[in-house]
């Protein structure tokens, strides 16, 4: 039995390392919403190791709408699954009456691990505060990544030694960005901030057109359909960098597969047209410039 002075010690030795064991971590993304289109969405959530965890969602945040709002969820590490739901809001820039917010509720979102992000998808609803729906639709998010990477076997000592392949490097061909990117063209950009905001849209007309959105080789956004208005995605660069990659899920009714698309950072803007046919694309690599201190 633990006396007292080693039951206080115990106790706060206890605390102290359930507290630092917190991790802070940000997912960015957007919700596409029946009836509204896609709006962005960051996440920012202190773990327990319980899986539990509160934090902020931040919707609309480089919009006119942008709200601020509490969360509370939990992530299921056995099942890969996570959840969380807005409690009430901290503050808008649209500052409507309380009972006219649509607070989300996403239960049961998939979560998949691709080196150092986790990529988290599925299905909300949104709720006034007497509990009746308002919308639904689905999240994607990008961010921090949620499960640590399995280790892997030390390699026994009579293995023969293998030469480790080399990563083949990106090669970037001179690209005039005037003119419409075609398949298999990679264009670099230095980047002033930790995330890219994409908008892409149809400046001519809707024709079905329907495009793949990768992000650092993960599949984000399947057979996305290119409406008239601009549609947003803000994806995260990881360690200073992020590689999207743009695929024509299809050709349409009017081939090619035309997009204009927006890119958009701190301070930065780049006009890009891509015109490809069924499963050709292009790459974007974005790398975070270094700034004096």
């Amino acid at each position: 039995m633990l006396n007292k002075p080693a039951l206080v010690l115990f106790l706060f030795l206890s605390s102290f390392f359930s507290f630092s064991q917190v991790r802070e971590l940000q997912f960015y993304g957007t919700i596409h919403a029946d009836g509204i289109g896609a709006i962005s969405l960051q996440l920012i959530i202190e773990l327990k190791p319980d899986g539990v965890f509160e934090g902020q969602s931040i919707t609309d945040y480089d919009g006119d709408s942008k709200t601020i709002s509490k969360i509370s969820g939990n992530l299921d590490s056995k099942k890969k699954i996570f959840s969380f739901k807005e409690a009430y809001n901290i503050r808008s820039k649209s500052d409507p009456e309380e009972h006219d917010f649509c607070y989300l509720s996403a239960q049961n979102l998939k979560v998949e691990e691709a080196n150092e992000q986790s990529v988290i998808s599925g299905n909300f609803k949104g709720f006034f505060s007497d509990s009746t729906v308002c919308t639904e639709g689905r999240i994607e998010l990008v961010g921090s990544r949620l499960f640590p990477k399995a280790k892997k076997p030390a390699p026994k000592e009579e293995a023969p030694q293998v030469d480790t392949p080399q990563v083949e490097k990106v090669t970037f061909k001179p690209v005039d960005l005037d003119k419409p990117l075609g398949h298999g063209d990679k264009v670099q950009f230095d980047w002033d901030r930790d995330t890219v905001r994409l908008d892409v849209w149809d400046s001519f007309e809707e024709d079905n057109d329907r495009i793949n959105i990768y992000c650092n080789g993960e599949l984000i956004s399947n057979s996305f359909p290119i409406k008239l208005h601009r549609q947003s995605f803000y994806l995260p660069l990881i360690d200073g960098k992020c590689q999207v990659r743009i695929e024509a899920f299809n050709e349409g009714t009017n081939p090619p597969n035309t997009v204009q698309v927006l890119l958009i950072g701190k301070s930065k803007r780049q006009a890009l047209v891509s015109k490809l046919k069924k499963g050709e694309s292009v790459e974007l690599y974005f790398v975070l410039e270094e700034t004096e201190d």
